[in-house]
This record gives structure tokens, C-alpha cells and sequence, in this order.
């Protein structure tokens, strides 16, 4: 009996003496492919005193796209789309750039960001990192 004993110990004593580690944290998700970007521009003047971004959802059958109304300057180009996905929230964002010199006013762009079916459940978006407000059916 004391040999079994004896050749159990340094078991014992690795399985003591080795560090515990935490388990790994998830991978954070990848924020959905982005299947394609429209840029509609400027359709006039904002009209309204609330400055914050609308957003729409609409349900298509290979997925689902999100439409963007905000405020800018006049005179600007949208390009090169950007969105990000954290804690189920799906943010939306693009370049503007003056293409001229600038105006002073304040103008109504709008744009369309779809994405393909991995999206379908994502139901909270934010533009450029702030809050939007939510226009028409959402689910």
C-alpha cells in the first residue's frame, strides 16, 4: 500500500502546483459582411428641428438592409462604408468629403447599407457610433 502511495504523489503534487488558467473569453462576432453600400446624397435641405439620424429595416428575402437619413453639410460625397458589430448592436458609417468648396446649409443625405441573411437578427443599429432613431416596421 505505501509504494501506491508514493507514486501517486508527484501526480498529486504536479496537478497542486500547476498554474490555473481562466477560461479563454469568446471571440467577439464578426460584424455581418456588408453585401452592398448605395449612396443617395443630398435630397435637400433637413427638414425638421431633431438633428438625430433615422434609421429603417427592411426585410428582403437573402437578408435584410438598413436605411440612413442624417444631417451634413451641403456639398458632400459618401464613400467607403464602414460597420462594426458589438454586443448586438450593428454600427453604420461612411466617409464624406467635400467635393467643393463648401455651403452653408444643411442637408438630407441618405444611404443604404445591405447585408445577406447572417444579418436577419441583428434589430439594433447606431450610425457612426450614436443613437438613431427608428422609422416605420422593425419586425
Amino acid at each position: 500500500m505505501p509504494l501506491r502511495h508514493l507514486a501517486l504523489s508527484p501526480l498529486l503534487a504536479l496537478a497542486v502546483a500547476a498554474p490555473v488558467t481562466p477560461p479563454a473569453e469568446p471571440p467577439a462576432p464578426e460584424a455581418p459582411a456588408l453585401k452592398s453600400f448605395s449612396f443617395v446624397g443630398c435630397s435637400g435641405e433637413w427638414e425638421g428641428g431633431d438633428l438625430a439620424p433615422e434609421a429603417w429595416r427592411e426585410t428582403k428575402p437573402d437578408g435584410v438592409a438598413f436605411v440612413i437619413r442624417h444631417v451634413a453639410d451641403c456639398g458632400l460625397d459618401g464613400s467607403d462604408p464602414h460597420v462594426a458589430l458589438a454586443d448586438g448592436v450593428l454600427d453604420l458609417g461612411y466617409d464624406l468629403q467635400s467635393r467643393s468648396a463648401p455651403v452653408m446649409c444643411e442637408c438630407e443625405y441618405w444611404a443604404t447599407f445591405t447585408f445577406g441573411a447572417d444579418a436577419a437578427g441583428i434589430d439594433t443599429v447606431t450610425f457612426e457610433g450614436g443613437p438613431v432613431r427608428r422609422q416605420g416596421r422593425w419586425r
